[in-house]
């Protein structure tokens, strides 16, 4: 996720006290500021999540987690379902 420094500023940042989906919540602080633009980019990540889960459970899991937080279901409730798995 790239933004300008004053616009990150400007909107507060990540909320630190979200214990989840603190970038979701930055886009939506941070598309009051102008247009979200996605890059053309392959970035390459760790999927060790994913890897332990399989693809299909990943993705049901993301989904949920993405509509729960969209009708504003609590992120420590959240949280449960997205362990870190380090």
């Amino acid at each position: 996720m790239f933004c300008r420094r004053i616009d990150f500023w400007d909107c507060g940042g990540f909320d630190e006290a979200l214990p989840i989906m603190e970038d979701g919540d930055l886009c939506l602080k941070l598309v009051k500021k102008g247009r979200i633009y996605l890059v053309n980019r392959i970035v390459h990540s760790s999927d060790r999540r994913v890897a332990k889960w399989g693809s299909f459970k990943a993705t049901a899991i993301y989904l949920y987690i993405g509509l729960l937080w969209g009708i504003r279901v609590n992120a420590n409730y959240l949280k449960q379902f997205y362990q870190d798995i380090r």
